[in-house]
């Protein structure tokens, strides 16, 4: 439009957009190919330039189609999330895994107590590793290997310089739109701590970048970018209510200078990451590093640069470490050797609790063992009652131990043990209380219960030494415990409609809710989603699909599994309970494969189109974008798709007993 209508009749688009009755930021977007001519837009056009709207149309329909198919390549060859499978393989390469060990996993609120566990796991108090800070201290998943081998070994893979790329763009976006929302007259935020870390703060420019280079960037956004972009968008748009709309332009109205600020950036990160691989500079940016010692103390040190919280970390950009070797506590018996999962936690809010990460399950299906640590001091008021329900009606709770850490926090004058057991035991009972009223039953006696005190210092009071080395002694005795065979339930699966169709309304509606309804997430918030769903990342913030369709789908089915029509043997009640938990367990792995597959391994070019798409009016668009993914992975059974939908979760009931079955015969 630009080239054959605009500047051939020498008018610029200000005056095409004022003299057709077109908004002048919505013809902007759209001669720089960042927005759709609509019909309403297509006449406005026709009359301007004495031609038909279905001319318009046409133009617009040929450059999607051109558009597309140059896409489609690149989203089928574009770098994408390494999965927890493939994450495995590329550790397996660096520092083998031993199949026979024990091993556990480690999960738990902000706050917890359970980086205070770990370093008593490992004896690591002293050094104050793993490192904790005020938030989410855990941003990269570890496994501790904990054998008697004398050398340490450690190996991380990273993250792709792509997607370091990306983050870094967010963060400065981020900042930007930050700054748009103050008003020209009022003080501009602190830019310094609006680059210092990603909204959910799991990439965290204030390690990765030196602190002289961060304020050094910081006072370059603020001094020379920022004013400039606060003083045009006051001027160009005082009262333009549509932010999405200003921060669109204003990010390509001053492209240059911030294109150079995320170069610098990327390339201070590049560096540090380099820096400590012991890599030149003129090395491609590593997809993996491993480095060994025999000195505890260096090799600690060496940990917390990949692994911390400290400025100079690169935590940030590491997707997941393993470590092998020595790092034993005392307390833990000699001949024990357990791999055990640090990874990261529930959650820093209530809202992005309020679903458990589908992260959180590949480790479930693969550990022997699952550590719910919850603070005693504040038990379930972060995501650990979701948690616990999850865990529950996954089947997993067979592998559960509940850890109550922080106990010497309770307010007792005398600092009576038993006096705080009793209080965080009434918590307990009003939590397990509200789950009975969400239709799960559970006992106390069934979760493993633990008590942790004192665990901020070096070494922990008597009662605790003696209840981590009765917890690791529990997770030993539980790898080698001898499995209950497993018996094939038979169902009717005539009957499967009924409980599917319940879960299909309740998530539609649960999205609908979250994407365009009452409790609508920001547009920056979905813009950030649906970049991490086109590189096949499963979730940003409180936007959890994959791990939201697993959980409503295995709820709507516990029912239909509880109440087979037959066994395939007459077997006691309890033994059906231990059928039945197998069986949740791999169809809750199974259905997080299934979803994963639907949302993220078929071709879904709408996601990539709504994170591309920006300027007026179209965060209703990416919102339904967002919905049609959604619907049309989770079809209404009275829609055409309905029976290959529940062919799908038919065929995903018969696998995973079938994978029961064949895991039994092995045992």
């Amino acid at each position: 439009m630009l080239t054959e209508f605009i500047r051939p009749n020498n008018l610029t688009v200000y005056r095409v957009a004022k003299d057709s009755g077109i908004p002048q930021p919505t013809l902007q977007l759209i001669v720089t190919g960042k927005r759709a001519i609509t019909a309403d837009t297509a006449l406005k056009l026709a009359t301007y330039f004495d031609l038909d709207a279905q001319f318009w149309l046409n133009l617009q329909s040929e450059y999607d189609l051109r558009l597309t198919k140059q896409q489609i390549p690149l989203h089928r060859n574009q770098e994408i999330m390494k999965t927890f499978s493939s994450l495995q393989t590329e550790l397996d390469k660096l520092i083998r895994l031993p199949t026979d060990l024990p091993t556990v996993y480690l999960i738990g609120g902000t706050g917890a107590g359970k980086t205070c566990l770990m370093r008593q796991i490992l004896g690591t108090a002293d050094l104050k590793f793993p490192s904790a800070g005020r938030f989410r201290t855990t941003v990269a998943p570890a496994e501790f290997i904990i054998t008697n081998e004398p050398e340490l070994k450690a190996a991380f893979v990273f993250k792709s310089e792509k997607e370091v790329s990306e983050l870094v763009s967010e963060t400065l976006e981020t900042a930007i739109s930050d700054s748009i929302a103050m008003r020209l007259d009022a003080p501009c935020p602190n830019v310094e701590e609006l680059l210092a870390e990603s909204a959910d703060q799991r990439f965290r420019l204030r390690h990765l970048v030196r602190e002289s280079d961060r304020r050094r960037l910081a006072d370059k956004l603020e001094r020379e970018i920022l004013p400039q972009v606060r003083s045009w968008s006051e001027n160009e748009f005082p009262n333009e209510e549509d932010s999405a709309t200003v921060v669109a332009l204003a990010l390509e109205r001053f492209a240059d200078g911030i294109r150079g600020l995320h170069s610098e950036m990327t390339s201070l990160i590049a560096d540090r990451v380099r820096e400590l691989c012991g890599l030149p500079a003129e090395h491609p940016f590593p997809e993996s590093h491993v480095f060994s010692d025999r000195d505890r103390n260096s090799f600690i040190s060496k940990l917390k640069l990949f692994l911390g919280v400290e400025d100079g970390s690169i935590a940030s950009v590491v997707e997941k470490g393993r470590i092998r070797g020595r790092l034993k506590s005392p307390l833990i018996a000699a001949d024990v050797q357990l791999a055990v999962t640090d990874a990261e936690g529930i959650g820093h809010d209530a809202k992005e609790a309020r679903v458990l990460s589908a992260r959180h399950f590949d480790y479930f299906y693969a550990s022997d063992s699952i550590l719910l640590v919850e603070d005693a001091e504040k038990p379930f008021t972060g995501g650990g009652q979701s948690a616990l329900a999850a865990i529950a009606t996954s089947g997993y709770l067979s592998k559960l131990t509940l850890a109550f850490s922080r106990l010497d926090k309770i307010q007792d004058d005398e600092d009576d043990r038993q006096f705080q057991i009793k209080e965080v035991n009434k918590s307990l009972r009003n939590a397990l209380s509200a789950l009975r009223k969400d239709g799960l039953r559970l006992a106390q006696e069934n979760l493993g219960v633990r008590y942790f005190a004192h665990m901020n210092g070096t070494e922990p009071d008597a009662e605790t030494k003696a209840e981590i080395t009765k917890l690791v002694g529990d997770i030993v005795t539980r790898h080698g415990e001898a499995k209950a065979s497993f018996v094939r339930p038979h169902y009717d699966f005539e009957l499967l409609s009924g409980h599917l169709a319940g879960a299909t309304v309740k998530l539609r509606r649960s999205w609908q809710n979250q994407i365009s309804g009452a409790e609508a997430t920001k547009w920056q918030t979905q813009k950030a989603f649906t970049k991490r769903m086109d590189r096949k990342d499963e979730e940003f913030r409180s936007l959890k699909p994959v791990a939201e369709f697993r959980e409503v789908f295995l709820k709507a089915l516990d029912s239909f599994l509880s109440n087979p029509q037959r066994w395939e043997n007459e077997i006691t009640e309890e033994h059906k309970k231990q059928c039945l938990d197998y069986l949740k367990q791999e169809l809750s792995n199974q259905i997080l494969q299934y979803v994963r597959s639907v949302l993220l391994d078929r071709e879904h070019p709408e996601w990539k189109a709504a994170a591309d798409i920006s300027g007026r009016g179209t965060t209703p668009i990416r919102s339904k974008m967002i919905l049609d993914v959604i619907n049309e992975s989770a079809p209404e059974l009275t829609s055409p798709d309905a029976k290959d939908f529940k062919d799908a979760v038919k065929q995903l009931i018969l696998s995973s007993v079938s994978a029961c079955d064949s895991k039994a015969k092995k045992r």
